[in-house]
């Protein structure tokens, strides 16, 4: 009936979702000297202070509600996981750290609770191929992926980024599922940037989280 017609447009609303979301991750991340900039003169409480407070600006365009505040919904989502990617490896270099461009997927690794950070800290610092392709291939089998010593050749940053971007799929996943909370607030004229906001700025804080105990695990 109606109520089954609409968990299937529910569920459809949500693969098409996470499929921008999968892109967008790629397309939209920060570089490292971006986040230097933002990082600059900040301490941690700071940075989460100055991110979070940009992550809920973003909803300030849904103050009309209703269906037209949807329509802002691709746009935000791009700002906010520019903020998400700025923020994380700000973190980083607040740590004391050099990130890679690529720390940020590896990062959304740990937020999305599918990489453990002391295992991809190892895996990233090492030196030597042998023991990455050992430390990557074991982290790889916590998603169910597969990296092999072939990949390790040359480089074993190419390997980080291969294993990086098996984490994609899951964070996208993730925030989907946070994003559609989002987008029900977007129906409640006056109180949806309040809502919205405060979504975006969990989300934020959750990455940073995750920056935290990846930078900290190294």
């Amino acid at each position: 009936g109606a109520f089954y017609g609409g968990i299937l447009m529910f569920d459809d609303a949500k693969k098409k979702l996470t499929s921008m979301l999968e892109v967008a991750i790629c397309e939209t991340q920060a570089t490292p000297m971006e986040a230097r900039e933002v990082a600059e003169g900040c301490d941690l409480s700071d940075l989460r202070l100055k991110q979070s407070s940009k992550a809920a600006a973003l909803a300030a365009p849904t103050i009309i509600g209703g269906p037209a505040a949807l329509l802002a919904l691709p746009v935000e989502m791009g700002l906010l996981l520019r903020v998400m990617s700025t923020s994380a490896l700000a973190t980083g270099w607040v740590l004391g750290r050099i990130p890679r461009e690529d720390d940020f997927k590896l990062i959304l690794g740990v937020w999305a609770d599918k990489a453990e950070p002391h295992k991809l800290a190892l895996a990233k610092g090492s030196a030597a191929a042998a023991p990455a392709a050992g430390m990557l291939s074991s982290v790889a089998g916590h998603v169910g992926g597969h990296v092999s010593s072939n990949m390790m050749i040359g480089s074993s940053a190419n390997a980080l980024a291969t294993l990086g971007q098996k984490f994609v799929p899951y964070a996208a996943q993730k925030m989907a599922k946070q994003m559609f909370g989002s987008m029900l607030g977007k129906f409640v004229p006056f109180a949806a940037p309040l809502i919205c906001g405060g979504v975006n700025a969990y989300v934020v804080n959750g990455v940073m989280d995750a920056a935290e105990k990846f930078y900290k695990a190294a």
